[in-house]
């Protein structure tokens, strides 16, 4: 595999698992998001190593990245208001 078929690849498994959590946080399942935005930063660094001719699709690949990390994110501060405000109300 060429260096962008494995970044390529990694960014869809990243992506993938991205969706699951957004999922899982809609359920209002546990969802550790601790260690992707490292994850990312390494794969911006790889990408950002090669030459512009061939980062073009990859830099697409990161920018939804971005997205989904971004909704789940608020995703997640969405149940953590709700709860507080359930918790406001047990104590009203």
């Amino acid at each position: 595999m060429t260096t962008n078929e494995i970044l390529l690849t990694e960014i869809q498994d990243m992506k993938s698992e991205l969706e699951r959590g957004l999922e899982r946080a809609a359920n209002g399942e546990v969802v550790d998001i601790s260690k992707l935005p490292d994850r990312l930063l390494i794969l911006h660094t790889d990408v950002q190593k090669l030459d512009k001719t061939r980062q073009g699709s990859l830099i697409s690949g990161l920018e939804e990245l971005l997205d989904l990390l971004d909704n789940l994110s608020k995703e997640i501060h969405k149940k953590y208001e709700d709860i507080g405000a359930q918790i406001k109300m047990l104590d009203g």
